[in-house]
């Protein structure tokens, strides 16, 4: 994984539209170059204790036009970023409307118990972003909006976060604020920290570190991987460091004597 650390600038595409990516630079240091060439998605930065974020953006009939291209994507950008997102512009609906009326509905009756009749929607229309606005995309996709909705799931459990906008505003917007939010020190989250604990997952990774990560996620230490792994070139286990003094964990790069301390009071000792 290749990884920007904290930067002041966004990575854009190179085929990122222009007019986009000048809405970006309105509050971010835009860059272009060929992500998508180097196995990246369309938007790639840096964030706190060097984690990396990439964004794919696909409008939404796009999407439903080849879903498996849009899938294929995913996986060969993921392992390129510590967190993936996925931008879906434009507005998916089960029935057909052009400005704010309803043109028809093409549903499929059903029925559920003695006389009664409802109807599944069988069909998606499409309304993609267009210079004025939105338009209509004149097809439908024969896929009913809970198939799509099921897909988007599956992606969210697979760790890739959806997210709809409804045009090139509103995409610029979500990204600047998403970069901002990530260059915040882990400490100053406060959303749900009260109740929840962010789950760690760790693949082919050492479990020292993994157990050190898991000690600063629950007593709120700020300890990342980075300080983790400065810990794991000191000590080759926990009871090392519950045994050490706090002037040998200020040897470990990042660590500080307060920091040491709260470490070995969240490991039980006495100071």
């Amino acid at each position: 994984m290749t990884s920007l650390g904290r930067c002041s600038i966004i990575l854009a595409d190179n085929a990122e539209p222009d007019e986009l990516v000048a809405l970006i630079q309105q509050s971010v240091e835009v860059t272009r170059t060929n992500l998508n060439q180097t196995k990246r998605s369309d938007y790639y930065f840096g964030g706190e204790e060097g984690k990396t974020y990439q964004f794919s953006r696909v409008q939404i009939n796009e999407l439903l036009s080849d879903v498996d291209s849009a899938e294929n994507e995913i996986v060969r950008y993921y392992n390129q970023a510590d967190q993936n997102g996925l931008i879906i512009e434009g507005v998916a609906s089960p029935v057909a409307i052009q400005l704010g009326r309803k043109l028809k509905d093409l549903g499929v009756s059903v029925r559920f118990g003695k006389g009664s009749v409802s109807k599944l929607p069988s069909a998606i229309f499409t309304y993609p972003i267009a210079a004025n606005g939105f338009s209509y995309d004149n097809k439908m996709y024969h896929s009913s909006k809970s198939l799509l909705q099921a897909w988007r799931w599956s992606l969210e459990r697979c760790g890739v976060i959806v997210i709809d906008t409804i045009n090139y505003i509103d995409t610029a917007m979500t990204l600047v604020a998403i970069y901002h939010n990530c260059q915040k020190p882990p400490d100053s989250h406060a959303t749900l920290q009260r109740y929840f604990r962010p789950k760690i997952h760790l693949a082919d990774r050492d479990p020292f570190v993994a157990a050190l990560m898991a000690v600063g996620q629950a007593y709120n230490l700020g300890i990342g991987e980075e300080k983790a792994r400065a810990i794991a070139v000191h000590f080759h286990s926990m009871i090392d460091v519950v045994e050490c003094e706090p002037s040998e964990l200020t040897q470990c790069e990042g660590i500080g004597r307060p920091t040491a301390e709260k470490i070995l009071k969240a490991l039980g000792r006495e100071l």
